[in-house]
C-alpha cells in the first residue's frame, strides 16, 4: 500500500534514509537524524517549499503477513517553478525501496503516487525524478525509460574538501 506519510512512520522513514545514505554513493559524507526528522517534521506539517504543495513524502507499507506494515520505501518528492519561469517541475530529493523488495510492485506504485500527486495539487508541468546515489543506476535507468521517462542531462560530482 502506498499513502502519505504520517507521524507514526518517522522512525521508520529515518531507518530507510539511514539505509539509502549507507548504500550510496554519499556513504562517506555525514548523515544527521536531526536534520533528517526536522525535513520529515516540514513535510508532515505541510510547510510548503516553493508553495503550493512544494514538498511531499510518500511511503510503501508491506502487504506482506509476516511484515504487515512495515515500510518497506519512500519518495520524498519535491516541486518548484522553474529557475526562468513560472512552469513547475517535480523531482525527488529521495527514492529509495530496500534490496529486498527491489524488482516488486513498491517502486512502481511510489513512482505512481509521485506522479499523481506532481498532476494533481503540485500542479507540475514536467516530472524530473533522478539517480544520484549510483546504487542500481542501470536497473533504475530502464526502469524510468519503461515508465516513459529518457534521459535529461547530466549530473557531476566533484570532491572538493
Amino acid at each position: 500500500m502506498i499513502r502519505r506519510l504520517e507521524e507514526r512512520d518517522v522512525e521508520a522513514v529515518l531507518e530507510l534514509g539511514s539505509a539509502m545514505h549507507a548504500e550510496s554513493v554519499y556513504a562517506g559524507c555525514e548523515f544527521d537524524l536531526v536534520k533528517l526528522a526536522q525535513l520529515a517534521d516540514v513535510i508532515l506539517r505541510g510547510a510548503p517549499i516553493g508553495a503550493p504543495e512544494g514538498l511531499a513524502c510518500f511511503v510503501a507499507e508491506s502487504d506482506h503477513p509476516d511484515h504487515h506494515g512495515q515500510l518497506v520505501g519512500m519518495f520524498v518528492a519535491t516541486c518548484q517553478p522553474m529557475w526562468f519561469g513560472n512552469d513547475r517541475i517535480a523531482g525527488d530529493l529521495a527514492f529509495y525501496v530496500t534490496p529486498a523488495r527491489r524488482g516488486g510492485a513498491a517502486a512502481l506504485l511510489l513512482v505512481k503516487q509521485f506522479e499523481a500527486w506532481a498532476r494533481g495539487p503540485a500542479e507540475a508541468r514536467w516530472l524530473a525524478p533522478g539517480i544520484s546515489t549510483r546504487v542500481d543506476v542501470e536497473r533504475t535507468r530502464e526502469f524510468f525509460h519503461r515508465l516513459g521517462y529518457r534521459p535529461w542531462g547530466e549530473r557531476f560530482l566533484k570532491e572538493i574538501l
